[in-house]
């Protein structure tokens, strides 16, 4: 028993002889911190794992980002490019890629309320549907084209073929309006308007009126040797147009050898003719005088340069069936057969 005591307190008399560490009794002021280096090779491996973790980012992170990224790029106000007259010339930059092209992801800008989100875009069909289908040209006849107001173009007037028989009244000569056809023979008491008629269809000068100073009315004949009915031509018409009848004889008449004949009392129970009446509302208007009295002399003969009496036969020493005309103004006032 006390060699078995005497073991143990030999075995714990070394311990109690080590000494404890020294207290630093320095004071609280001089004291600095110390510096631990920690000695890389005692690093763990299971420490590590978790630092290669946290430098490698997640698909969710990065997905997230992203997002972020191109919330704040939709909310971002776009200021408008100053640009010279130089700069419009020259080709315009490349549009940035997102960062989310290829991903089938739209992003969606809100109002300043609510904040952007994303949101997958739907693939449109009319944009599948439309690949396949082939749309047929129009044709001109499909595509309405707008009209415009077509107006005529006026015809050109064509040169008058007796402007030197015209009087000096300055009227232009209107549009060709021929009623009978060059070379045409008419029928008696038939009045022909003959444009086309040139002076060597015209024949011969035979008569004008008045008889005496410039010729307002002038008649031609085609065969002035023939006793027959054939074509004649009274030129003088505002219009230049010659006006054609068939006759064996034509015979103008003055407004003075007029009122002689008609105011006679051989002829106070004849009725009166259309040229009869047409003559007494143009003499009352030039002369100032009433019906059935004569023109003043002072005046009869201003009134003779613009008026002029035709008598047309068909044949020689015809009394009855000839036609009356009365050419008045460069127009013809009245036809009657008598």
């Amino acid at each position: 028993m006390r060699t078995a005591l005497l073991f143990t307190t030999l075995l714990m008399l070394p311990a109690c002889q080590i000494g404890l560490p020294e207290i630093d009794s320095r004071p609280a002021d001089d004291m600095r911190p110390v510096n631990i280096e920690a000695d890389p090779n005692s690093v763990k491996d299971d420490d590590s794992a978790p630092s290669e973790q946290a430098a490698t980012p997640t698909p969710e992170a990065s997905l997230s980002a992203a997002f972020e990224q191109a919330a704040s790029a939709a909310n971002a106000p776009i200021e408008p490019k100053k640009t010279g007259l130089f700069a419009r010339l020259r080709k315009s930059e490349p549009p940035q890629v997102s960062v989310l092209a290829g991903t089938g992801i739209e992003v969606i800008a809100g109002s300043d309320a609510a904040p952007a989100r994303a949101a997958l875009k739907a693939p449109d069909p009319a944009d599948s549907d439309a690949a396949d289908i082939d749309v047929a040209p129009q044709s001109e006849t499909d595509i309405a084209q707008p009209t415009a107001p077509v107006s005529a173009a006026p015809s050109k007037a064509k040169k008058p073929l007796f402007g030197f028989l015209k009087s000096g009244s300055g009227e232009a000569r209107v549009a060709s309006k021929s009623t009978v056809a060059l070379g045409q023979v008419l029928p008696f008491g038939e009045v022909g308007i003959a444009c086309e008629v040139g002076q060597k269809d015209l024949g011969t000068q035979v008569d004008q009126s008045p008889s005496k100073g410039a010729a307002r009315w002038q008649l031609f004949d085609t065969d002035p040797s023939s006793i027959a009915p054939r074509t004649q031509f009274i030129t003088g018409f505002k219009d230049g147009c010659a006006r054609q009848v068939t006759a064996s004889l034509i015979m103008f008449g003055s407004p003075d050898l007029h009122e002689v004949h008609r105011y006679s009392k051989s002829q106070s129970k004849v009725s009166w003719s259309s040229a009869d009446d047409a003559y007494e509302k143009i003499k009352s208007s030039a002369c100032g005088v009433p019906r059935k009295t004569p023109c003043p002399v002072s005046k009869v003969d201003n009134l003779a340069r613009d008026l002029a009496f035709v008598s047309v036969y068909r044949n020689f020493g015809d009394t009855t069936g000839w036609l009356e005309l009365l050419l008045y103004n460069g127009s013809l006032t009245t036809k009657e057969m008598r």
